[in-house]
């Protein structure tokens, strides 16, 4: 949900960006976990400005998830998991078009689908 957040935040910000805008701010990010995992922290930069907006986001977001009680175990493997997983459902998703936004709207569309109903606590109540 924070990674859909993010990635939402900067596309109210830059309605142009595209999703292969987003799948460059991905790969940037996987290399630069990926070499982070190995015990080297180099940043893997993405070209352009708006893949940069969206590979600072993400890492902010990563960066501050770590910081918190409940998240604080939370492993570089982890994080690579779930870029990975994005990366390829950014893959299958998006359209050979170089304008295409299919995966941005999709991510949109589970974010407002997830935030609009939210997980209901249980009702029973004990003793």
């Amino acid at each position: 949900m924070e990674i859909w957040r993010s990635v939402l935040d900067v596309r109210g910000r830059y309605p142009e960006i595209v999703d292969a805008h987003l799948q460059a701010a991905l790969e940037s990010l996987i290399q630069t976990y990926q070499t982070l995992d190995k015990g080297i922290y180099y940043e893997t930069l993405p070209g352009g400005s708006l893949p940069k907006e969206i590979y600072v986001a993400l890492k902010s977001a990563f960066d501050s998830a770590g910081q918190k009680a409940e998240f604080s175990s939370l492993k570089t493997g982890t994080i690579l998991d779930c870029l990975t997983f994005h990366k390829e459902m950014g893959q299958a998703t998006t359209l050979p078009r170089p304008r295409s936004r299919i995966f941005l709207d999709r991510i949109e569309e589970m974010y407002r689908s997830t935030a609009a109903n939210p997980i209901e606590e249980p009702r029973i109540l004990l003793p």
